[in-house]
């Protein structure tokens, strides 16, 4: 999952790091609001935490593509017809951090 908002000057999208799972944590662990520097046009952001939303991170799942293309490889020769049921360790993975990305957007802090 990856935390993003947008420049308020030129609206190119900004990546938050930070390794919060929800809004309560991200509140915890930054405060009310986040300020943010652009990397294209040097802008300084002041953004509440509730204009950070979650996005799916692409390279977890390319990553379990990967793996799960490997590990079924190498265990089809001891299970079988079995290991072709490991191809869908990437859909699990995309599930979840759909889940993931879901529960941090539907989860709001109260403005003050």
């Amino acid at each position: 999952m990856i935390l993003t908002t947008i420049c308020s000057s030129c609206k190119k999208t900004l990546k938050v790091k930070s390794g919060a799972k929800n809004r309560g944590d991200l509140q915890r662990e930054m405060g009310d609001n986040i300020t943010i520097t652009c990397n294209s046009c040097a802008t300084v952001n002041r953004k509440h935490i509730n204009r950070i939303s979650a996005e799916v991170d692409n390279r977890v799942i390319i990553a379990s593509i990967f793996a799960g293309i490997i590990i079924s490889g190498l265990a089809i020769f001891y299970l079988g017809l079995i290991a072709s049921l490991l191809l869908s360790i990437p859909i699990i993975v995309w599930r979840i951090e759909m889940n993931n990305a879901h529960d941090f957007n539907s989860y709001r802090i109260r403005s003050s």
